[in-house]
C-alpha cells in the first residue's frame, strides 16, 4: 500500500508541476501578446526594436521547453502570424515591427522529429537590408530575408521535403514586396532558406522577390483549378521606369509555379479565370 501510495503521490507531483510549467509559460506567451500591442503606441525605433526583441526573448523563453511543440500558441494569433505544415514537421512564427521608414522583422522556426519525439527551434535573424543579391543566395537562420509568411506548402518527392512559403513585406513608403521561398534542413538540422528556380527568363534564383508600388495590390496565393502557385505579371506604369520598382504594377496577365516531379516549374500567361458557369 504504501509503494501505490508514493506512485500515486509521484504521479500528483509531476501532474502539478507539468500544470506550473504550462501556467508559467502561457504567463509568457500573454507577455508576448501584450508587449507587441504596446509596440504601436511606442515612439521612436530604437524603443520599438527594445520592445521587439523582449517579445522574442519571451517566446524563445516558450520555445525552449522540452514540451513546447504540444503546447497552444492561439492566445498569440492577434499578434504573431502562426503556420505549420501539412505533415506536423515544422512550425513557423514571423512578426514585423513598424519603424520610420520600414519594418524590421522576427521569426522563430519549430521543427520536431517525430522518431526521437524532441522539438528543436531556431530563431531568425532579420538581415534583409545588408543582404546584397538576395535573391541569388542560399540564406540561413543568422541572414535570413525578413518578411512575414503567410502560407506554407508541404511537397514530398522521393525522399526529399521541402516547405515552400508565402510572405509580404510592407517595405515603406515607396515599395511593397512578395516573396516565395523554400525552406530545407541540412543534416544538423538547422534550416536553409533558397531554391533552385528558374524566372521567367530561364534564369537562376533562389527565391522570387516582387517589388512594386505601395498603393498596389499583388495577388501571390494557391489556386485550386490550376494546382498551382499563381501572382501577377509586374510591369512599370510607362517603359521608361523600366527597372524601378516603385512605379510597377499588375499588368492584368497571370504567372505562376507548378510542382512537377521534385521542381518548382515556372509558367507564363496563365488562364486563371474559373470555368464559365451555364
Amino acid at each position: 500500500m504504501r509503494r501505490i501510495g508514493l506512485f500515486v503521490l509521484a504521479l500528483f507531483t509531476v501532474a502539478v508541476s507539468l500544470g506550473q510549467s504550462e501556467s508559467i509559460l502561457q504567463s509568457k506567451m500573454d507577455s508576448v501578446s501584450s508587449i507587441l500591442l504596446r509596440v504601436p503606441l511606442v515612439k521612436g525605433d530604437s524603443m520599438r526594436r527594445v520592445l521587439g526583441d523582449r517579445a522574442a526573448n519571451y517566446l524563445q523563453e516558450v520555445l525552449m521547453y522540452p514540451g513546447s511543440w504540444k503546447l497552444d500558441y492561439s492566445s498569440l494569433n492577434d499578434v504573431i502570424k502562426i503556420l505549420e505544415s501539412k505533415d506536423k514537421r515544422v512550425r513557423i512564427f514571423t512578426w514585423g515591427i513598424k519603424l520610420t521608414d520600414d519594418y524590421y522583422y522576427y521569426g522563430f522556426i519549430q521543427r520536431y522529429d517525430k522518431k526521437s519525439h524532441t522539438t528543436y527551434f531556431y530563431r531568425l535573424f532579420d538581415r534583409s537590408d545588408q543582404l546584397k543579391d538576395a535573391d541569388k543566395r542560399y540564406l540561413d537562420s543568422w541572414n535570413w530575408y525578413g518578411c512575414v509568411y503567410y502560407k506554407i506548402f508541404t511537397n514530398k518527392y522521393r525522399r526529399h521535403t521541402i516547405y515552400t512559403v508565402l510572405g509580404t513585406d510592407p517595405d515603406g513608403d515607396l515599395l511593397n514586396r512578395k516573396i516565395i521561398d523554400v525552406i530545407t534542413f541540412r543534416g544538423n538540422g538547422a534550416p536553409r532558406f533558397g531554391y533552385d528556380f528558374r524566372n521567367e527568363f530561364g534564369q537562376p534564383v533562389k527565391r522570387f522577390i516582387f517589388e512594386y508600388n505601395n498603393q498596389a495590390s499583388m495577388l501571390l496565393r494557391w489556386d485550386d483549378r490550376l494546382g498551382m502557385i499563381i501572382f501577377d505579371h509586374l510591369s512599370p506604369s510607362e517603359p521608361r521606369y523600366k527597372g524601378l520598382h516603385q512605379f510597377y504594377g499588375p499588368d492584368f496577365s497571370y504567372d505562376g509555379l507548378k510542382f512537377v516531379k521534385g521542381k518548382w516549374v515556372y509558367e507564363i500567361d496563365l488562364d486563371v479565370r474559373g470555368p464559365k458557369k451555364n
